[in-house]
């Protein structure tokens, strides 16, 4: 049985050994290059359905593919041992981050070390990541945590509650009440 993190490796090794490319093996399977690309970067795991076709085509065992739910990238999934011992190790890289970007550790450490914790997950299901250091693999996870904040605070700040006695701008002390018809004046508009 292929293991999941090894997945993607063995899947571009079958597909070089029949000889076919990325395209080909999507018409095969009625995909596109993108999503044997997705697959062989450890990106997402066939269907259920792709990977009974997939091991059909490839002519392997259908437990040699996983899919969709052996998927092991969820980020709320708690770190194993060994993990827990590599986050503790590179810890010093989430203040190295924050002191970098000018960030203050009380209103982004929560909000980065997510991103931080993601990083080391990766790290361990992808070892493709592994051509880049584990600051770059840290950083970039923690840029979009704080990237994803941030769009969460402006989204946040576009929309402001109001009081329906609260006094219309630019209206000579018109209320958003005011603007309420009585239900039963309302009926028909």
């Amino acid at each position: 049985m292929t293991d999941t993190k090894d997945f993607p490796m063995a899947l571009k090794e079958w597909r070089q050994k029949q000889g076919l490319t990325q395209k080909e093996l999507g018409e095969l399977l009625g995909l596109s290059n993108w999503a044997i690309s997705n697959y062989e970067q450890g990106r997402e795991f066939p269907s259920k359905e792709i990977a009974i076709k997939l091991a059909s085509v490839m002519c392997i065992n259908i437990n040699d593919v996983p899919s969709y739910r052996h998927q092991p990238l969820r980020c709320d999934a708690p770190l194993d041992e060994e993990e827990q011992r590599f986050a503790e190790q590179h810890h010093g890289c989430i203040y190295a981050y924050l002191n970098k970007h000018r960030l203050s550790e009380s209103d982004w450490y929560d909000i980065v070390v997510f991103g931080y914790l993601h990083a080391v997950k990766m790290w361990f299901v992808r070892s493709d990541l592994h051509k880049y250091s584990f600051l770059t693999i840290a950083y970039n996870y923690m840029r979009s945590a704080v990237s994803t904040e941030m769009r969460k605070q402006r989204n946040r700040s576009e929309y402001r509650l109001v009081s329906l006695d609260e006094v219309i701008p630019g209206t000579n002390g018109l209320t958003y009440a005011d603007m309420l018809c009585d239900p039963r004046d309302c009926v028909g508009i």
